[in-house]
């Protein structure tokens, strides 16, 4: 199975995991001036810039246990969205995997989700500091909600997420953690949280808070 990787940093770089006919879809370490988000166009795999109500550039970038790091981060602010599309346009074939990683610490008791989206609405959703469950990450797929608890969400914890595109109902792996072994792919069985979903397709990042 092609397996294709999305690195986002709100704060994240690289993610030593090795797999087997790999490729790079989008990467973006945030590695921008302290200064608004909209109109930053830096990374790779992008059809355009970052499109942001109010989302801030913010220094220093987070750091993480065994994972090598560059760049600052990107600090949602109070009710404020971002996003950018991919520059491959909609992805979604059968027989492929998908990973997306990304950094993520809680400030200032605010909500706050990474959505992916297909052209018209969001499809899979990882939620984090909801009101009713602190410390917790939401993994959402097709009305279908799995939780996982993290020791702390005001902590740096990684978010992988691991997206098997089958003929079919298509399944969603989630690991979330301060302490997270980055240094091989980690096994299914592992996952701190797993849905089943019926066919995915993403075009889109958006982040909001």
């Amino acid at each position: 199975m092609r397996a294709y990787f999305i690195f986002l940093c709100l704060g994240f770089v690289y993610l030593s995991i090795q797999t087997s006919q790999a490729e790079l879809l989008a990467y973006d370490g945030f590695d921008y001036p302290t200064n608004a988000v909209n109109g930053q166009n830096g990374g790779y795999g992008w059809s355009g810039e970052w499109s942001s109500t109010g989302c801030e550039i913010a220094s220093p970038g987070f750091a993480y246990t065994n994972l090598e790091t560059v760049g600052n981060v990107m600090q949602l602010v109070g009710n404020k969205i971002a996003y950018r599309y991919l520059a491959d346009g909609i992805l979604g074939e059968d027989n492929t995997t998908i990973w997306v990683a990304y950094l993520h610490k809680k400030g200032n008791n605010y909500y706050s989700f990474l959505r992916l989206r297909n052209e018209t609405n969001s499809v899979l959703e990882v939620n984090s500091g909801t009101p009713s469950s602190d410390n917790k990450y939401e993994l959402l797929a097709g009305g279908t909600t799995n939780v996982t608890t993290v020791s702390s969400i005001n902590a740096t914890n990684l978010i992988l997420l691991r997206i098997d595109l089958k003929p079919g109902n298509d399944t969603v792996y989630m690991w979330a953690g301060n302490a997270l072994d980055v240094a091989s792919e980690p096994v299914t069985n592992t996952a701190d949280a797993v849905l089943t979903v019926s066919d995915l397709s993403l075009y889109n990042i958006y982040v909001k808070c």
